[in-house]
């Protein structure tokens, strides 16, 4: 079975909860909730939202399940940052047909208390049972373009995670076929922010389509069966090899993306916005990455790149670069002047990893405003853009 998903990226789901806090947080009470824990509420006439908070810490993966208890309870659920600003929020799971649990997955981008509102969606009411899991940071292992990794699954083994970036300049294609016959496995495909985008099961090929960009992904693979072991071949196709022939595509829907950029007051000097941009050391993907410009945050444009496809940064008081397909320019920005790009890095040899799962291993999922004022935006490895 062979199977094509394209468009693949974030989804947004806004499913009407209240998130007037301010407002109803004096007349309702405020619970606490901690990793690990699993608590149950009522949504009625007299306590239309219940509010909960927690404590969390930048780069933590959060998974927040909410289960109607009630015949009839179709739960919703928003997470608010610090700020009262919302991060995600889910009616029914996509990933799981004629489900009406919700379900987010979200990597927290600061220090501080965040806020979850669980609801009921079209006016349902009753119990429900909220839990919520910090994900333990894994293992993961880098694929590159041209390259295929071996990934061994034993029986009763965990799932294992690898990562890679996106390209700006051209879509790529990530390749999942079982070299064992018949083995069965599932793959799950996650942004930079750990949120889910595509679950594919009950196969033993997969085709995904990554659009352009330079966004860093995060794959899940385990077998279908954990009591039968096999082997998966991973690979990614680039730019300069892609696929000639059209893969086969099937009926698996497919979310799409829905930006919801957070607002910016009209900055006095050109500034350069993202959510997610990789801040790197020159114009190019070949050279390191040194930050993560974050939604919300503005940094000061130098200037322009020769061919005019990177931005100059200013980033803790260091000149670095942003590329111009993941960002957008703010304020005055006529007359930038074209900058020099710095010395090309010697590029690495190219390795073809094989990987072979060890059990031993600690079974994980993967974990992921204001001018900043000095490097502590660092290289984050869940970071989604140049």
């Amino acid at each position: 079975m062979r199977q094509k998903v394209t468009g693949i990226l974030g989804i947004v789901l806004i499913f009407g909860l209240m998130l007037a806090v301010s407002t109803n947080s004096q007349a309702q009470e405020i619970n606490t909730i901690g990793y690990g824990d699993t608590v149950q509420g009522t949504i009625s006439p007299a306590t239309p939202l219940a509010i909960y908070n927690f404590t969390g810490a930048v780069g933590d993966l959060v998974v927040v399940q909410v289960t109607g208890i009630t015949l009839g309870m179709n739960p919703g659920v928003s997470l608010l940052a610090p700020s009262q600003e919302q991060l995600a929020s889910n009616d029914d799971n996509p990933f799981e047909p004629n489900s009406t649990d919700a379900r987010i997955d979200f990597r927290l981008p600061d220090n501080g208390v965040y806020t979850l509102l669980v609801g009921g969606s079209d006016g349902s009411q009753g119990d429900f049972a909220l839990r919520l899991i910090l994900r333990e940071p894994t293992f993961d292992i880098p694929l590159s373009p041209g390259s295929t990794t071996r990934a061994a699954l034993p029986q009763d083994a965990p799932p294992q995670t690898f990562s890679f970036n996106s390209n700006p300049l051209c879509p790529i294609f990530l390749t999942a076929s079982a070299e064992t016959p018949g083995f069965g496995f599932i793959i799950t495909l996650r942004d930079f922010n750990g949120r889910t985008l595509a679950v594919i099961n009950d196969l033993d090929s997969a085709v995904l389509e990554i659009p352009l960009g330079d966004s860093s992904y995060e794959v899940t693979l385990e077998s279908l069966d954990p009591r039968v072991e096999g082997v998966v071949l991973l690979s990614l196709t680039g730019c300069d090899d892609l696929p000639t022939a059209t893969p086969e595509v099937t009926n698996t829907p497919v979310p799409t993306l829905t930006a919801t950029p957070r607002p910016f007051p009209t900055p006095t000097v050109c500034s350069v916005a993202a959510t997610g941009a990789n801040i790197r050391t020159g114009p190019g993907l070949n050279f390191d990455i040194v930050g993560v410009l974050r939604s919300g945050t503005l940094l000061q444009a130098l200037g322009l790149s020769p061919d005019g496809i990177w931005y100059a940064v200013n980033f803790g008081g260091a000149q670095a670069w942003i590329s111009s397909t993941v960002s957008v320019l703010l304020g005055p920005c006529g007359g930038l002047p074209v900058l020099p790009s710095p010395p090309t890095p010697t590029p690495s040899p190219s390795i073809t990893p094989t990987f072979t799962f060890t059990p031993s291993l600690t079974p994980t999922f993967t974990p992921t405003t204001d001018v900043p004022t000095g490097p502590n935006n660092v290289a984050d490895p869940a970071a989604n853009m140049p």
